[in-house]
């Protein structure tokens, strides 16, 4: 089930380990999501978001997003982003615009 959320702002966390002297870099998305409670209203959840590789360079807006669970390395069953497409303010996808074909 995709989940609306809003991205307000994103965080970037970069350096280097000390533990491991490896570079890292996170990106923590500023966000709401539009819950959907089992009374069937829809209240607000705010909060941080660790985005994935794969969608680093997202910008703020409107975005349909769906879960996958993951295993943590303290071996931990977390929720990690596995798509993030963008919509309007309704939720409504937004569809990207058509390629020009080559003459």
């Amino acid at each position: 089930m995709k989940t609306k959320i809003q991205i307000l702002y994103v965080k970037q966390n970069a350096g280097t380990s000390k533990k491991t002297g490896n570079a890292y870099d996170m990106r923590m998305a500023q966000t709401v999501a539009e819950v959907l409670n089992k009374d069937g209203t829809v209240e607000p959840l705010v909060g941080e978001l660790m985005l994935p590789e794969a969608y680093k360079d997202a910008q703020p807006g409107f975005y349909l997003i769906d879960f996958r669970l993951s295993r943590t390395q303290q071996g931990r069953i977390e929720s990690v982003p596995h798509t993030l497409e963008p919509c309007d303010s309704k939720g409504q996808p937004i569809a990207p615009p058509p390629q020009k074909q080559a003459a």
